[in-house]
């Protein structure tokens, strides 16, 4: 019976060091993606002003709407009572929305790469769903963007 309790302890508490250990390591991996700094290349893209460009440009951004919502507010992502939540960014020039400054760079760059206007990553962009966008397409998307209305909502985990 000694024995049996013994390994039942040896095993149990190298089950708990494993999950330990993986959980530092998956958690470091994680910081270390999220806070590297990402030189992209400055990309020349024409951003149109015509109503045609701007029509195809709200066809397309009828993809950022299951994440950033009807009116490109936000949404609520994810949420768990115990792991917690993510939130879709409001991506309109109104109070809490995070593009109101962008350039036309700032743009090119986090849709079609996934990178924030300061280098670092977006925790979750589907930017390999835009990389393939045409030069055109991608103005046409940005052109529109710029020109949503403004809505007003701040997310709780925003600074």
């Amino acid at each position: 019976m000694k024995k049996f309790l013994k390994w039942t302890i040896i095993v149990v508490l190298s089950i708990v060091v494993i999950l330990l250990v993986s959980a530092f390591v998956l958690k470091q991996k994680t910081e270390n993606r999220l806070s590297k700094v990402y030189e992209i290349k400055e990309e020349k893209i024409m951003i149109p002003a015509d109503t045609a460009s701007l029509m195809l440009g709200q066809r397309w951004a009828s993809h950022c709407k299951g994440c950033h919502g009807a009116d490109f507010s936000g949404t609520e992502f994810f949420k768990d009572e115990g792991l917690g939540e993510i939130n879709a960014p409001n991506i309109t020039s109104g109070v809490g929305g995070r593009t109101a400054k962008y350039t036309d760079q700032d743009w090119i760059r986090i849709i079609r790469h996934g990178v924030k206007p300061n280098g670092t990553p977006s925790f979750i962009m589907p930017s390999d769903s835009f990389n393939n966008f045409t030069a055109e397409e991608l103005g046409c998307l940005i052109a529109y963007l710029k020109t949503i209305p403004a809505v007003d909502k701040k997310w709780q985990d925003q600074p």
